[in-house]
Formats: structure tokens, C-alpha cells, sequence
């Protein structure tokens, strides 16, 4: 997208327009398949945020700290399925630990944004976001309970908007927490502090909310970014992004499944495989089978039967088990995790190291910030060289497999981890800063 064609988006269309489109494009930037610059973007969704407010702004007045309700939290998610979605799984985890650790009252709010129909415009190939009917109501996750509101499928519109932010300034919460950028939780952000927990937690985001935390160190150049986008450095909260597994219910060995049982075992996991394994990135991987290597695809891979028309030794050197329900169990009995380039997959990856199983991935995106150092590579031409080594050098594997549990313990933490991000926004979200000064004064 052009600067010429961000300007014209932002005369031509209105705002829930722009919103359909500027989640068509983040969308398409996600799989990797489109180039449009985070900045863009960037001045896409403030367009939209600062159309909402103009039409808001008589029900948005900011609750000073003394007259808030330090005992409730509000989550709001744009998106709620089941324990399969990260998302929701990442929502549902910080609630427990919201529960367990400080006993505060939640409410989750399910805003339905995620890639809306709601100001459609014609688009090529439009995605539209998956839908669960959920009573509002009281929902419970490992023996917590908490309140839960969703949104009609009609969002982004300005009479339930209007709606949530009468009721965000009757219940004065303490402050919220948007899983994922967020439109409604930036504007109620303007009413009391919201913080941003980044649910690709590898990127940094630039919402005009008061807190965004990320899974790693803020880079000098992210901090220029924050610069240049009137927000503060400060308002960035480092931390390490912990997952919760669904617990594993199988014990397989290779044969229940179908897989060689005298291989070495690659899984590719994920459920945007047909995009994320791409005929570029299966050359490099098609010589690894002569050496006894066969990889075990967990998830959606809609180019398989093309694959094996093409390619000769790929049919019997790649075994597609599909979606998974117990993926623990699969990843169980393979023996290394490949991440291909891509932006996320942290969540199997870390299941993979809490099997001892080490990971290879390159040194950016979610699997890299969740792996740490010790499972990444530059390139993809040393993916090549230290797949081998895995499978060759027993002792090198056997040390990565420790490092991998102790990996994992790590990142199965969450109470350590999630109660250290809260006591970081409890020491700022007492400050009677309204919206605007955060920019400049936290």
C-alpha cells in the first residue's frame, strides 16, 4: 500500500470501512504474503480510532485513580473460541492468574472485531474472523470463574460501543487489559488505563492505549518508533510471554499414527501451513529425507496432494496428520521441531520443548522469542546444517533436549511471570494521567 493509496483510503472511506480493510491488510502482513509497512497501518488504525472518538466523545471523560475500582479488571478480546485458539487460551491463563494472585473481580469482554463484515468493501479473497455464540454470563477455567459479555457479529458499531463505554464508566475498573490491539479497549483507554498484551507477543504494538507489553527487550529502534508516534518509551512493559497447555490426554507410539518407526521425526505445526510452508522453503527440506529423515506436517497443509504430484519423494517422506486434538501426545514421539519462517507458532513450539524436544527456527518472530537463543538460526541454509547435527550428534542432542525442558519450565510460569507485568501496571495506573499525557509525561 502506497502512501497515495493511504491517503485515499482515509478520504474515501468511512470508519468501519477503513477497519474492514485495515484488517484485511493485517491480516494478509501476518501470512507473510503482503508488504504493506507497520506504519502505514499504523496511520490506517489511528484514522479509525480518532473517527470513533469524534462520534464518542460525549460519553469518554477520564475517571481520576481515587474514584476507580482497584478490586475489578476488564479483558477485553477481540476474538473467543476454545482452548485450540491462542488467543482465548492467552486470555483465559492471565484471568486465572489475575484470580489466583491478586483475587480481583474479572469481566471479559469479547468485542467480535477480529476481520468483521461490517463495512465490507470489495476484496479479493476477503477473510472474514470465525464465530462462537457464547451466553453472556459466568464462564469457568480450571476452577475460576468470571463474567463474560459478547459483542453482536455487527461490530464495529457505534450503539454497542456506546453500550460497553456506558458500562465501563459505571463499573470504574481499575484498569483493563486488551489481548491483542483492540479498538474498544483503545477508546475506553481514555477513560481508565489500558495495558496491551500483544497476542503476536514477538511484535511490539502501537495502539494509543497506556501499556503494551511484549515477550523480549524493546529494541532501540522500536523505542525511535514509540518516539515517533508520540508515545513513550516507558510505556512498554518487558516480560517473558508463558503458555498454559491443554493437557495431554493419549500416549501414541509411531505406529498408532502411521509413522516410520526407524526415522528421524521433523513435526511442522500449525494451522496456516498452506501458506507458511512455502515450495521455496520445501526445497530446502526435500534433500534432508535421503538422510533418513522423514517430517510429520500437524495441521492444515491444503497443498499436500499437490506437493506429492510434484514431487517425487515427497509423498512418502511427509506424513499429514491434519489437525490435531492432543498435539502433546503427537509431538511426544517425533524427535525435533522445525519452525518454518513465519511470524507465530510460539505456543507448539513451546510444547514441543516441554517434551524435551529441541526446536530449529530462525532468530525472529514468536517461536524465536519463545525458544530463546540456544534453538535459533540465521538463515535457512543453517536450518540445514544443524538438522543434520540433530540427527547425527547424539550428545549435541541430548544437551539441547535438557535445554529444552529447562526452557519450558520457564515459559510454563505464568504466575511468575503474568504477576510481575501486574505489579508493573499497578505502579503507573494509580498516576492521574489522563489519555493524552501518557504520551509525553509517563
Amino acid at each position: 500500500m502506497t502512501d497515495d493509496n493511504c491517503a485515499a483510503l482515509l478520504v474515501a472511506l468511512n470508519a468501519s470501512e477503513r477497519f474492514f480493510v485495515y484488517y484485511q491488510l493485517k491480516s494478509i502482513n501476518f501470512q507473510g504474503i503482503n508488504n504493506t509497512s507497520s506504519l502505514k497501518l499504523i496511520k490506517l488504525y489511528k484514522s479509525i480510532v480518532d473517527a470513533f472518538n469524534q462520534e464518542l466523545k460525549e460519553k469518554i471523560n477520564y475517571i481520576p485513580a481515587a474514584e476507580r475500582n482497584e478490586n475489578l479488571i476488564v479483558v477485553f478480546i477481540s476474538q473467543f473460541l476454545g482452548l485450540n485458539h491462542a488467543p482465548t487460551k492467552t486470555a483465559l491463563d492471565r484471568i486465572k492468574v489475575i484470580k489466583n494472585s491478586t483475587g480481583k473481580d474479572v469481566i471479559l469482554i469479547n468485542t467480535c472485531e477480529l476481520l468483521p463484515m461490517t463495512g465490507a468493501v470489495p476484496w479479493f479473497d476477503t477473510l472474514i474472523g470465525n464465530r462462537t455464540e457464547i451466553k453472556n454470563g459466568l464462564l469457568e477455567y480450571q476452577g475460576i470463574k468470571f463474567k463474560y459479555a459478547q459483542c453482536s457479529s455487527q461490530m464495529p458499531n457505534l450503539e454497542e460501543m456506546g453500550m460497553l463505554i456506558d458500562v465501563i464508566n459505571t463499573l470504574k475498573p481499575g484498569f483493563t487489559l486488551s489481548i491483542g490491539d483492540n479498538l474498544l479497549a483503545d477508546i475506553c483507554s481514555q477513560i481508565v488505563p489500558n495495558a496491551v498484551i500483544s497476542t503476536v507477543f514477538s511484535s511490539l504494538s502501537f495502539s494509543p492505549s497506556q501499556f503494551r507489553v511484549i515477550g523480549r527487550n524493546v529494541t532501540e529502534i522500536e523505542k525511535s518508533n514509540l518516539t515517533k508516534q508520540g508515545l513513550s518509551t516507558d510505556s512498554v512493559i518487558e516480560s517473558i510471554f508463558t503458555f498454559d497447555f491443554k493437557p495431554q490426554n493419549n500416549i501414541f507410539n509411531r505406529k498408532d499414527l502411521g509413522l516410520p518407526e526407524d526415522k528421524f521425526l521433523i513435526a511442522l505445526v500449525g494451522g496456516r501451513l498452506t501458506n507458511e510452508l512455502s515450495e521455496k522453503f520445501l526445497q530446502l527440506l526435500l534433500p534432508l529425507c535421503e538422510h533418513d529423515i522423514h517430517f510429520v506436517i500437524i495441521g492444515n497443509l491444503d497443498t499436500y496432494t499437490q506437493f506429492c504430484n510434484k514431487y517425487s519423494n515427497f509423498k512418502d517422506n511427509f506424513s499429514n496428520l491434519g489437525f490435531q486434538d492432543d498435539v502433546l501426545a503427537v509431538l511426544e514421539i517425533c524427535d525435533l521441531y522445525l519452525n518454518p519462517p513465519r511470524i507465530g507458532g510460539g505456543s507448539s513450539a513451546a510444547e514441543a520443548l516441554s517434551k524435551g524436544k529441541p526446536v530449529v527456527t530462525l532468530d525472529s518472530g514468536d517461536v524465536a522469542t519463545a525458544v530463546g537463543i540456544d534453538f535459533t538460526v540465521k538463515c535457512e541454509q543453517e536450518m540445514y546444517k544443524i538438522i543434520l547435527k540433530y540427527k547425527t550428534d547424539n550428545h549435541f542432542y541430548l544437551l539441547q533436549s535438557n535445554n529444552a525442558i529447562e526452557r519450558a519450565a520457564i515459559l510454563l510460569d505464568s504466575d511468575k511471570a503474568f504477576t510481575e507485568v501486574l505489579q508493573q501496571i499497578n505502579l503507573h495506573h494509580f498516576y492521574d494521567y489522563p489519555w493524552e499525557l501518557y504520551k509525553t509525561t509517563t
